[in-house]
């Protein structure tokens, strides 16, 4: 470095300054070194790591199932203990809604009367019955699905319409989702 500046002093070295929209020679050294220096994980490697993640945390999501068919069946259940036919043990529907309520709170809802439930239970009734659709034609990837944080119903049946197989694209799908959810809270 030293003799770099001194050259410099005695004026055997030039500096010129260059216009271009590439990097010069010695600046693409530069940030190469830099850019090992910041990015210590490959984006091949983060990815497969955010995809495990998400996988993990969706498949040990406890969500609250109903069947909207007898609705005598309503059970919390982790995702990772479901089979790939999600069915009601009961009366052997395949309409079986996804909350994310307690099981007491949903059993309360469902055990009163259709005409004395408030706006929120008819509500949440509501999207039982939307979800339940949602899991009679795609079992247990829809339920994967519906545990997606704060994705809308819309968002869950565009995600179901690409993907049709639990496998890593369903996964980065639903990472996508949140993420735009997630901005979305922002706005």
């Amino acid at each position: 470095m030293n003799t770099v500046l001194n050259n410099l002093k005695k004026k055997a070295i030039e500096v010129r300054i260059v216009k271009s929209d590439e990097a010069t020679p010695i600046t693409k050294i530069g940030l190469d070194k830099m850019g090992r220096r910041y990015n210590l994980i490959a984006p091949e490697k983060m990815r497969m790591i955010s995809i495990e993640s998400a996988k993990a945390r969706l498949l040990n999501e406890v969500k609250t199932l109903v069947c909207t068919s007898c609705q005598n069946y309503i059970q919390m259940v982790p995702i990772k203990e479901l089979p790939t036919n999600v069915i009601c043990p009961e009366c052997s529907s395949g309409k079986i809604g996804v909350l994310s309520y307690p099981e007491h709170e949903v059993r309360k809802i469902f055990d009163k009367g259709k005409h004395v439930r408030s706006a929120r239970e008819k509500e949440v009734e509501e999207y039982a019955l939307k979800t339940a659709k949602l899991v009679e034609a795609h079992g247990l990837l829809a339920v994967i699905v519906l545990s997606g944080k704060n994705l809308r119903l819309s968002e869950v049946e565009e995600i179901l319409a690409k993907e049709h197989q639990i496998n890593d694209k369903l996964f980065a799908q639903i990472i996508t989702a949140e993420k735009k959810a997630l901005t979305r809270s922002f706005w």
